[in-house]
Order: structure tokens, then C-alpha cells, then sequence
């Protein structure tokens, strides 16, 4: 297994990074040129042009709490989630910001936003978080300001918070997310049905989860040693086959999951898992302050990114049809980011 080198490291606020997400804001920057960090405590946000390697403006956080999630939408607006549940809509336009949508979601504990992914640039922002009913997740219309769909496990399923997600569009947009008892269900928000269940598919919370659409496999990591692949079926089948909502309470192990993959790390505790879009790699953050890259067809380990001196808090991949631009960014508690080109032949 080969170790590698950072590019070049970024460092800004003195504060541990809690999210990444590459931006493309106008027709002047590449894929790969923007790239948005959110902070712990007061850091606010900032949104950092990579060929000068300095920040372009900071967008400050609300009485000095902790943003937990960050991302460029519709061109020149961005999203952001606190820890006190301040749902933020911030329209970036000649150097400056001005919030357009402020909203106070309750509940958000440590799950970070969840972004529907835009087919152009007039589709609603949609975003998944939290709800105030147990293990309840709301899918907000942000342009309206009002809920879409409540997301409301059976109520004997006995699932926890919600601790992780991601939103996408299959024959209607699906919702996975990850729970505090170590179960992944997967929803369809138009009927409001889980139609896909993992019931404690880790003896721990869910920490972080990933989803490729082209081959209907996702990935998971959580705080024990374990990262698992698995595969569904066609959201088409899976709808046809649920009249009602999966109640884990008589779910034996799975329904509708095929594990592909259990990956055993040598350390406990995985913050984060990406795939890159090309689907040949996909990363995991630790604990350990590690990232480790690995296949993402065989999920053989390839590197081990060993650079931060704290816990690897998030990852994220310019989406790039280049593959030799392809770029890593990995945030860390230490309070840097840094920068990787890795596997892009």
C-alpha cells in the first residue's frame, strides 16, 4: 500500500473543519477551483478559491455556533447547517452574501444536511434534516420554506436519532439515512415509505454513508472497525413490492439489501465515506486521522493518506469529467484542509 503527500494544505480560521464541498460558482471558475469549509464555534463559512489558495469571503456563523454542514447550490447560493438548527439559504453575488432563507429546525444533534443534487439551476433547493418526532427526518422545500415530507419510521422500530443521510433522485427522489441503532432504511419521499431496510447492520451508530446511483451500491462506516457495502434493487421493484412502511421490529436482518462488502480497519471509528464520481475510488475519515482510499469495485485498500494530526471530520471530491483534475479535499479537527491528486490516471 502507497502513502502519499498533500498538493498543498489550507488553513484559515484556527478552528476544526466540521464540512467540505467543492462549488462550481460562475462560468469563471473550473470544476475544481471553489471549494466551501465550514467551521466549529465561530469559524462561520468560507469559500476559498484553490488557484490562489485564499479565501474569497467568510460568511459568519450565528451567535458563534458550530456549522455543521456546507453547500454550493444553484449556482451562486450556498446552504448551511448549525448545531442550534439555523437552516441557512446565503446568495453569493459581486463578493458579497445576503441570507434569503432563515430557518430554525430543532433537533439536528449531530446529523449533517442532506442536499437533493440539482438537474439545473431553477429546481428548488430540497434538503433533508432531522425532525422533532423520534428518529422522524423532514424533507424541506427551502424556496417555500415548508416541509415536503415527513419521513416517520414505525413506531416500534426503535431506531435513535438520525445520524447521517443523503437524498437522490431514482424514479422519484429516495432518501438514505442512517440511525443512531446501527439500522440503514431506505425512503421514498413521495409515498413517505421506507422501502428498504439494514436493521443493525452495525452494533453502532451509523456515523456517515454514501450512495452511487449508476450502480445502486452504497457504503457506510460507523464508530466500530466495520465499513459495509451493499446493493439494492431497482427503486422501481422496491416500490412495487412495499405496501407499507418496514417495521424493523419483525425484520429479521435485511429486506431489499444484498451486503456486498464488510471492510475491517485497523482503528475504530469512521467520520466520514465518500465515492468518487468516476466510481473508481472511494475514501474513508477517521479517528485515527487517517483517510484511507480504497477501490471502489474490489474495495481493496490502495493508500493511506497520513497527514492531519486530528480526527478526518470530512471529504470531498471535485466532480470533474477530467479525471486528471480530480481532487481530494480532507478537513480535520486540527483545524486544516488539505489537498490531494490521487488515482487520477
Amino acid at each position: 500500500m502507497s502513502r502519499l503527500s498533500p498538493e498543498f494544505i489550507l488553513k484559515h480560521k484556527g478552528e476544526p473543519v466540521t464540512d467540505l464541498n467543492f462549488w462550481k460558482t460562475d462560468q469563471a471558475f473550473d470544476e475544481n477551483d471553489c471549494l466551501l469549509s465550514a467551521y466549529h464555534k465561530s469559524g462561520g463559512v468560507d469559500l476559498w478559491d484553490l488557484k490562489t489558495r485564499r479565501v474569497m469571503i467568510n460568511i459568519p456563523a450565528i451567535d458563534q455556533t458550530s456549522v455543521i454542514s456546507v453547500c454550493g447550490i444553484n449556482n451562486k447560493k450556498i446552504i448551511s447547517l448549525d448545531k442550534e438548527g439555523h437552516l441557512r439559504v446565503t446568495a453569493f453575488d459581486n463578493g458579497g452574501t445576503t441570507d434569503i432563507t432563515n430557518l430554525v429546525v430543532p433537533n439536528v444533534a449531530f446529523c449533517k444536511a442532506a442536499i437533493l443534487p440539482q438537474t439545473n439551476c431553477f429546481d428548488d433547493p430540497v434538503v433533508g434534516v432531522p425532525g422533532q418526532e423520534k428518529s422522524s427526518f423532514n424533507i424541506w422545500n427551502l424556496n417555500h420554506s415548508k416541509i415536503m415530507r415527513r419521513l416517520i419510521p414505525h413506531e416500534e422500530c426503535n431506531l435513535g436519532m438520525p445520524m447521517c443521510a443523503k437524498l437522490f433522485h431514482l424514479n422519484g427522489i429516495q432518501a438514505l439515512v442512517g440511525y443512531e441503532d446501527g439500522s440503514v432504511l431506505l425512503w421514498d419521499v413521495e409515498d413517505g415509505k421506507a422501502i428498504s431496510a439494514a436493521k443493525h447492520i452495525f452494533p453502532e451508530p451509523v456515523m456517515c454513508l454514501d450512495f452511487c446511483t449508476e450502480d445502486l451500491c452504497g457504503i457506510a462506516g460507523s464508530a466500530t472497525t466495520l465499513v459495509v457495502k451493499w446493493k439494492v434493487p431497482s427503486v422501481s421493484e422496491l416500490k412495487n413490492d412495499s405496501d407499507e412502511t418496514v417495521n424493523l421490529k419483525t425484520l429479521q436482518h435485511l429486506h431489499g439489501f444484498e451486503i456486498m462488502k464488510n471492510v475491517e480497519l485497523l482503528n475504530a471509528g469512521v467520520s466520514c465515506v465518500k465515492v468518487r464520481s468516476d466510481r473508481k475510488i472511494f475514501v474513508t475519515g477517521g479517528w485515527d486521522h487517517k483517510t484511507r482510499v480504497f477501490s471502489w469495485k474490489t474495495t481493496k485498500p490502495l493508500a493511506v493518506l497520513d497527514y492531519h494530526k486530528g480526527t478526518i471530520q470530512s471529504a470531498a471530491f471535485a466532480d470533474s469529467s477530467d479525471p486528471k483534475k480530480q481532487v481530494l479535499a480532507c478537513g480535520s479537527n486540527d483545524c486544516k484542509i488539505s489537498i490531494w491528486r490521487i488515482y487520477n490516471d
